[in-house]
């Protein structure tokens, strides 16, 4: 296709996928917001949170026990708020982080010796995600290390969890989901809950005791030479991205919701080897184990698709035994290694510093959306602000509100449109492949 210049252009754009999903919804009517009445404990194995351990030889393994990490009102007092939490300067559209390290004076990220290169690691970790969201969110994480044990073969390592989940929110996509506390700040424009955090990570400060994985520690550099060590950065990032919403509510039993009846966002895109999704069946142990569940969501399929060469639906983890704290949750170990295990369950030493293509795929399909991006879908109805969540349903819609040089992600569907295209964009064919205007340029 030609460079952009400001003419006119009389196309008729074609997408069309060989699958049957449903690919947004129409935002809710008005309700009142709920809360889930289940406050994710740290490191419980029935909870939707994750649990990360190196363990290579599968051995049985004592996990901590569960706690419900402090609240600011906890910490500091009733009509404490997320305002007094360190924050980074904002970037234009992007997200931004606050990080409150919540331990005591002396001991994990204020070690004398060690806690400002653990906060300098977890900051990285932060940034990372900051250049890779769009939205009007201020996102707050409360950080703790705390010593967890283990022993000179395996260890917990860390676990993570979005603070709360809501659901019937302004401009919500789905009526009956549960989304993470910090994607209903950027869907909604309004924090729900502004006397908590929006996301809790736990390490285990023990990593840096030598009795402890022998001498594999903690790395807290961000230069790729950790060598036999556990880049700090990189599980940082994984557990944030849990935070996020990167977690299904699916439990051993196959039952989601976590006690209640609606699903989390998470779990609308698992469907089993059959293509039926998981929600529409039956609970059972055999649901969520024996290598049979995979990912439908367009974005993350077509990433997987680009970067393994035409593959479609996308394998989770879903071992048998059913695996507390990482089943379901994470994209299959034995599938993406390398480049390509930042979401994996369990870490294998590789420094990664950013979300990948695929990660930043699932995350489209759940509601996030990238920096300046817009997102189209002709069936789209109610509230539109072009995003993820909420896309136009007009591709002139897109063009118009993106930045110069930014992209217009379009999902499946036939638009036909006159439009002015007054400035260079990206157009992305959301899943699929794209026909514009009577040549037949096709654009992926």
């Amino acid at each position: 296709m030609k460079p952009f210049r400001r003419e006119r252009l009389e196309a008729l754009l074609l997408f069309g996928v060989a699958l049957c999903v449903a690919i947004t919804a129409a935002a809710t009517t008005a309700q009142a917001i709920e809360e889930h009445p289940l406050k994710p404990m740290l490191w419980d194995p029935d909870a939707p949170v994750d649990i990360m351990v190196h363990n290579p030889l599968k051995l049985d393994l004592e996990l901590p026990e569960p706690y419900l990490p402090p609240s600011l009102e906890d910490r500091y007092g009733p009509g404490a708020t997320e305002d007094i939490v360190q924050t980074r300067t904002r970037v234009g559209e992007n997200v931004s982080f606050g990080v409150e390290f919540s331990d005591a004076p002396g001991e994990g990220f204020h070690d004398p010796d060690l806690g400002a290169q653990r906060r300098a690691a977890f900051w990285f970790g932060a940034d990372a995600w900051a250049a890779s969201l769009q939205g009007p969110g201020w996102i707050t994480v409360n950080a703790t290390m705390t010593p967890m044990g283990g022993d000179s073969l395996s260890a917990v390592i860390a676990s993570a969890s979005a603070a709360s989940y809501y659901r019937n929110f302004t401009n919500a996509p789905r009526g009956g989901t549960w989304y993470p506390e910090a994607l209903v700040e950027v869907i909604s424009g309004t924090d729900p809950n502004t006397s908590q955090f929006d996301i809790n990570v736990d390490f285990n400060s023990d990593i840096d005791d030598t009795l402890v994985l022998g001498q594999t520690v903690f790395y807290y550099g961000v230069d790729g030479n950790n060598g036999e060590n556990i880049s700090f950065a990189t599980i940082t990032i994984h557990e944030i991205c849990h935070g996020l919403g990167f977690s299904s509510s699916f439990n051993a039993a196959g039952e989601f919701g976590g006690g209640t009846s609606d699903p989390f966002i998470f779990d609308h895109f698992l469907i089993d080897d059959n293509d039926t999704l998981l929600i529409n069946q039956p609970a059972s142990s055999a649901l969520v184990t024996l290598d049979d569940v995979n990912w439908i969501g367009l974005h993350g399929m077509q990433a997987y698709g680009n970067d393994f060469g035409g593959a479609l639906t996308l394998p989770m983890f879903a071992p048998t035994p059913y695996d507390p704290g990482s089943s379901i949750s994470h994209i299959d170990e034995d599938t993406f290694t390398g480049d390509w295990e930042l979401m994996t369950p369990h870490n294998d030493r590789d420094p990664l510093y950013g979300p990948d293509t695929i990660v930043l795929g699932i995350l489209q399909d759940i509601g996030w959306s990238l920096p300046r991006s817009r997102y189209v879908w002709v069936g789209a109805t109610g509230f539109e602000d072009g995003s993820s969540g909420n896309p136009f349903n007009e591709v002139a819609e897109g063009i118009a509100d993106v930045d110069t040089s930014g992209s217009v992600f379009i999902y499946p569907g036939t638009h036909t449109e006159t439009m002015i295209v007054p400035k260079p964009v990206k157009l992305h064919s959301a899943g699929g492949v794209a026909v514009i205007g009577d040549q037949g340029t096709r654009r992926r």
